[in-house]
């Protein structure tokens, strides 16, 4: 207690010190406080801090941000083959495209579970214009693109983000990916080692 206050006195103002030297301590505990302002305008008398009860003076009053629920309206348009599209209105140099399928886990009751993941492992890899997954990435490349795959319970995404000028080019290549896959048997056996790898941080995570 006493290192306590010897740190305190340090750090403390001389005047501030002084002050509480001459301080009554009796005054302080007799004096009663005001029955709307409650302790706190008992020791904002005394030692002159603003009581944590008030709101400062002269600071300009709060104003919070409002979301704006109309900022990015998503137009939904079915083609006569009854493709839906959802679009959005983007300013910029730079969009993103992508194809959500019904797909993943739920829908494996007649296949072999976890087929799903491994269609993840193998998008953009081969296809029938691209020989390997070298090609892809530097078409990719080419238009500033990156190129993502993700699963979840019901639906499988295809996705990728390019600049505007190489839209036409990313939208062919998810036609490739998602058509015209060849699943080479390497490729293949390239996903398995990647599923099994995963099992087996899982299994050695401490959680």
């Amino acid at each position: 207690m006493l290192k306590a206050v010897r740190l305190f006195c340090r750090k403390t103002s001389p005047n501030l010190i002084r002050r509480l030297r001459h301080t009554d301590n009796s005054s302080i505990d007799n004096r009663s406080p005001s029955p709307s302002l409650g302790r706190d305008s008992t020791i904002s008398t005394v030692y002159n801090f603003p009581a944590l009860s008030k709101s400062p003076s002269g600071l300009p009053s709060v104003k919070y941000a409002v979301a704006d629920a109309n900022r990015y309206e998503t137009n939904v348009t079915t083609l006569d083959n009854g493709l839906r599209i959802a679009s959005e209105k983007f300013f910029g140099d730079f969009c993103t495209v992508g194809v959500i399928i019904s797909g993943g886990p739920r829908f494996e009751g007649k296949y072999t579970s976890g087929v799903s993941h491994f269609l993840e492992k193998l998008a953009f890899m081969s296809t029938q214009k691209y020989e390997n997954r070298e090609q892809i990435i530097d078409s990719l490349h080419e238009v500033n693109a990156i190129c993502d795959c993700q699963t979840s319970r019901d639906i499988i995404i295809y996705a990728l983000s390019c600049r505007t000028s190489g839209l036409e080019r990313v939208i062919e290549l998810l036609s490739e990916t998602i058509f015209r896959p060849k699943l080479l048997p390497e490729e293949i056996e390239g996903a398995q080692a990647a599923i099994f790898n995963e099992i087996d941080d899982l299994k050695n995570r401490r959680y």
